[in-house]
This record gives structure tokens, sequence and C-alpha cells, in this order.
């Protein structure tokens, strides 16, 4: 929930991205940043998986209600979610935004 807050307020309020533009740019032009080639060939979607949920998300739970419709965060490692979140900023070149935040 509050990883949703951040990314809405931020990217949606702050930058101005338009949700739909948020997630072509992260999700479309950037996809090989979210998925991770395995030994076999095969790929692991898992963060390309999380990320898509993420932006999903946004401006959907505006009233702070989660009937778990778009997203189930309790069926995944926090981890895991929280490196997907850090690298939505690296891919959208606004690390240094979150490195401040986090610093505070």
């Amino acid at each position: 929930m509050v990883m949703r807050q951040i990314l809405e307020y931020y990217f949606i309020q702050m930058v101005g991205f338009k949700s739909g533009n948020l997630r072509h740019e992260l999700l479309d032009v950037n996809e090989k940043e979210f998925v991770k080639k395995l030994d076999d060939g095969t790929e692991d979607r898992t963060d390309y998986i999380a990320a898509s949920a993420m932006i999903a998300m946004l401006n959907v739970g505006a009233t702070g209600f989660n009937d778990g419709l778009y997203y189930d965060s309790s069926a995944v490692n926090i981890s895991d979610l929280h490196s997907v979140f850090e690298r939505i900023f690296k891919v959208l070149h606004q690390e240094q935004h979150l490195k401040m935040m986090i610093e505070r």
C-alpha cells in the first residue's frame, strides 16, 4: 500500500506521467530490465509481473480500499517487492529522488 502511494504521488502527481504512459515507458520500453534470462533459455518474468501489478494499482486504490482484485501483496516476498520498487525508480532515471528520500 505504501509503495503504491509513493509511486502514485511521485510519478503521477509530481513527475506528471499519465498511468498509461508510465506503464508504456516502464514495461514496454524497458521490459528487459524486469525479465531475467535463465541458463536454460527460458525467462523469469516474476519481477515484470510485480512491476506490472504495482503500476496497475495506481489510481485504483486511491480510497485506501484494496480488495485484492489487482494484486495480493501478501503472496510475495517483501524484499523482492522492494527490489522491484527501487528498480522502477532506476529505470525511469529517478533514483536520485529515491536515494534522497531513503536517506532522510
